[in-house]
């Protein structure tokens, strides 16, 4: 953990008198204002809600900030002042703030940005903070609804279907009952007609495929819901996902048939293992059970990576002469170190200040695995030395960070697990190996403001990080 040592510095009486006397004659904050583009959300949580507010005033003029939060009329403390900031020449600061809402809130929710300058105390939304201070609430409601991954929203398999508080519907409902058939008769029953006869009497023989779909009676002769469009059969053994064939519906009577019928490559189809998906229009299922011949395996498979290029890159702002040395972050961290020098009293006023933020970056090669099925991916990263609560947040990289000095970022989120044990990164390493740029992960800090202040957690995270992926 980095330590910060907050300087202050005390003029004589005629030094004083001469700063003071710098500041405008009529400086104070003449307004505040606090806007969500979510006054209302119902859908899956947690949901991080954003507001955007401006803090207008004089030039000049010597404020502190923080963010009033009611959840649940609950005020969310402590409250986090940022500042003492200077109001830029232009009149106007602009502000960001974001809450995380994990569950359905009540109605005595809202944000509101609280000021202080000097004695001048000040809420938004005001448009005149001299003669009303006290503004008004930003409020915001959040109704959450719960996932159930297992129910087919029949009416339209593409959208989710909210009802009691329960999403019904978030993919297509993958085949079950997946077997290999040697039965004219029950490949004619799923549905293939004739081309059962075909299959068991080609040399070499094809190998027929039958399954189950669909909610109601769904071991039928073929499945007649007219929401799929067809299924994919994909040969999973020893890590793959590759394509096979389709089943495709009949154009005559919009019947589905649900058996498949695979040519034997050129070793046979010892240890062969095979899977299917149902799809509708660009909306693919999950595989169904594997069918297995000979001692084929489907895993699951588990690949540990190590990464092929770390980087730690940092952004920086300051303000004054005098500033003292600060130390590098070492090899890799993540986090923010900020200090400030400023006269106390009558009210802060900056001498000199810095605000230094890090991020650290990470790239794993996945071509070994690609065209696989990946069931999870878990990063983990050893803490080296620091406060684990530094961290706030992974993405994607959105550009190449192993050319460049710049300050790249991505989509962050906040995955499920911490850095030493694991954090789970399933769909971004979905997105590589399904073909998506590889540009590696990029980890922030919770604080990167480049403000005035006095604020340091940096963590050092070590560069051998681990990178375990199931698939199959």
């Amino acid at each position: 953990m980095w330590n910060h040592v907050k300087t202050s510095v005390l003029f004589s009486f005629v030094l004083m008198s001469f700063v003071l006397s710098a500041k405008p004659a009529a400086a104070n904050i003449t307004s505040a204002m606090l806007t969500t583009q979510t006054p209302t959300f119902q859908g899956a949580c947690p949901v991080a809600i954003a507001f955007k507010g401006t803090i207008t005033g004089s030039p000049g003029t010597i404020f502190t900030y923080a963010f009033n939060r009611l959840i649940n009329n609950q005020q969310q403390k402590p409250l986090t002042y940022v500042g003492p900031i200077p109001m830029p020449q232009s009149g106007t600061y602009s502000v960001n703030d974001s809450i995380q809402i994990s569950s359905s809130t009540i109605p005595e929710t809202a944000d509101q940005i609280y000021i202080i300058s000097g004695s001048q105390q000040v809420y938004s939304n005001t448009s005149d903070a001299v003669k009303n201070p006290s503004g008004t609430r930003t409020d915001f409601s959040v109704s959450c609804w719960k996932l159930n991954p297992n129910v087919v929203n029949q009416a339209n398999p593409t959208k989710p279907k909210l009802s009691g508080g329960i999403i019904t519907q978030a993919y297509v409902a993958p085949p079950n009952g997946l077997k290999s058939t040697s039965s004219s008769q029950e490949c004619g029953s799923h549905g293939g007609g004739f081309n059962c006869i075909g299959a068991f009497g080609n040399q070499p023989p094809m190998l027929v495929l039958v399954w189950c779909w669909g909610s109601n009676n769904p071991c039928a002769a073929t499945s007649t819901d007219q929401h799929i469009s067809k299924f994919n059969i994909y040969e999973v053994d020893s890590g793959k996902h590759a394509y096979v064939t389709s089943t495709n519906a009949d154009p005559q009577y919009g019947n589905l048939a649900t058996v498949g019928f695979v040519n034997q490559p050129g070793g046979g189809f010892t240890n062969q293992c095979y899977a299917v998906t149902a799809v509708y229009g660009n909306t693919e299922s999950v595989t169904s059970n594997a069918v297995c011949l000979g001692n084929g395996s489907v895993g699951p498979f588990t690949t540990v990576l190590h990464p092929v290029q770390t980087a730690v890159h940092s952004q920086s702002s300051q303000y004054g002469t005098g500033l003292p040395f600060r130390a590098a972050c070492g090899a890799l961290c993540v986090g923010w170190q900020h200090d400030q020098s400023s006269v106390i009293s009558p009210s802060f006023i900056p001498i000199w200040w810095y605000a230094d933020n890090y991020r650290s970056y990470y790239l794993f090669d996945v071509s070994s695995i690609a065209g696989t099925y990946v069931t999870s991916a878990t990063l983990k990263i050893p803490i080296d030395s620091g406060d684990s609560g530094c961290f706030s947040g992974i993405a994607e990289a959105n550009q190449d960070w192993t050319n460049n000095l710049n300050w790249i970022g991505g989509d962050f989120l906040v995955p499920s697990g911490d850095l030493n044990s694991g954090l789970d990164v399933t769909s971004m390493v979905r997105d590589w190996v399904n073909g998506q740029p590889n540009r590696g992960f990029v980890l922030r800090g919770s604080n990167e403001n480049l403000v005035a202040e006095s604020s340091s957690c940096r963590t050092a995270i070590d560069p051998n990080a681990e990178l375990d992926i199931v698939h199959s």
